[in-house]
């Protein structure tokens, strides 16, 4: 049986990670990250919808959608278009963060709450939209601070949390609320 050596094996597969990125010429980026964007946001407006349908914390679902979907057409302006600037870039990562904010915050409305811990939800969508705002201050900032980053990380955990949170909290509560389930 031969042996591999890790060494050739490595160079190999470099070779040919080089020969097929070789391949590509601007058209075919721009086609995969048209296609890309195109799967992203399609995503993401449908997140939007399923709250929308359902008229959970609104207008939220629609802001989101709508976001996300401008977020899209921007980009594929900047792909297709050639825009190196930074300005533009910068422009189309705050719409795409609130139309974030917008698809989590939708997706959360989703998870069954009685009213009384609907405090739980809105806690979730404004710690989302506190983050969101801190992620277009680093934007358009281009802050690159330790501590505002690490201000980032702490919302980042805590809206994390949240998300876990919440549908935990409701299957906890029917399964508390169900007659005849410990």
């Amino acid at each position: 049986m031969p042996r591999v050596r890790p060494a050739a094996t490595a160079q190999s597969a470099e070779r040919r990670i080089d020969v097929a990125a070789a391949s590509f010429g601007i058209y075919e980026r721009n086609v995969l990250g048209t296609a890309a964007a195109s799967i992203v946001v399609s995503i993401l407006v449908l997140a939007c919808l399923a709250a929308l349908e359902r008229r959970r914390l609104l207008p939220v679902p629609l802001v989101g959608g709508l976001t996300s979907a401008a977020a899209f057409v921007l980009a594929i302006i900047g792909i297709w278009a050639g825009i190196d600037r930074a300005g533009y870039w910068q422009t189309t990562a705050c719409v795409l963060f609130v139309g974030l904010w917008g698809v989590l915050s939708s997706l959360l409305a989703l998870v069954p709450l009685p009213p009384r811990h609907r405090w739980a939800l809105l806690a979730a969508v404004g710690l989302a939209l506190t983050l969101t705002g801190l992620g277009i201050g680093a934007v358009a900032a281009e802050t690159t601070s330790r501590d505002y980053g690490r201000v980032v990380g702490v919302f980042g955990v805590l809206v994390a949390a949240f998300a876990i949170g919440l549908p935990i909290l409701s299957r906890a509560v029917s399964l508390r609320e169900t007659p005849g389930r410990a």
